[in-house]
């Protein structure tokens, strides 16, 4: 992992930046963890340059940073560079760190067209996969009542993991499920 050059202000920022996105934007970890990286990648490439003066920053700056870092970015990751750019200079810009909104300076990222995976499978193809799973071991059961809480209640997979027994009401038959993804609205 790449260090930027003992200056524990920045790794504050850093940190700081960690709490953000976790608890002001509601990302979920491993989405913090990659805008971290990606922060943590633009700070040291600004640092090379001497100490880094976020007061400084320009559009030129940022767009020459994104040039310099899209030559070792796959065409799928592009996108990710992009937003992790986006939402680390909207906070810079929120905390009162640099005066303009420099987020606004990065592109778009025109996403090729695909054939979108199937939003559901038929009713056969659920009943084909369900009868496949051997309910007669732990495990097996387990998968069944994962294949059921996806396919039938339409939870996500980190919900799903997040399932605890104290979540079902069998009595008013309802599971409470954790929100595992939101949007807040950040000043």
């Amino acid at each position: 992992m790449e260090n930027i050059p003992s200056d524990p202000k920045l790794e504050t920022l850093l940190q700081e930046y960690h709490h953000y996105c976790r608890d002001v934007s509601g990302l979920a970890s491993a989405t913090c963890s990659l805008r971290l990286l990606r922060a943590r990648s633009f700070l040291t490439d600004l640092s090379t340059a001497g100490p880094v003066v976020l007061r400084g920053l320009s559009a030129t700056i940022v767009v020459d940073y994104l040039a310099r870092a899209s030559t070792h970015t796959s065409e799928a990751a592009l996108p990710s560079l992009l937003s992790g750019g986006r939402c680390f200079l909207r906070f810079l810009h929120v905390q009162g760190l640099i005066s303009l909104p420099l987020e606004q300076v990065l592109p778009p990222v025109a996403r090729p067209a695909t054939t979108p995976p199937p939003k559901y499978l038929l009713p056969d193809q659920l009943d084909k996969l369900l009868r496949a799973v051997d309910r007669r071991s732990r495990l097996g059961r387990r998968d069944y009542a994962i294949l059921l809480c996806l396919a039938r209640l339409g939870l996500r997979a980190g919900e799903v993991v997040r399932l605890k027994l104290e979540d079902v009401d069998w009595h008013q038959s309802t599971v409470s499920v954790r929100q595992t993804k939101r949007r807040c609205a950040s000043a």
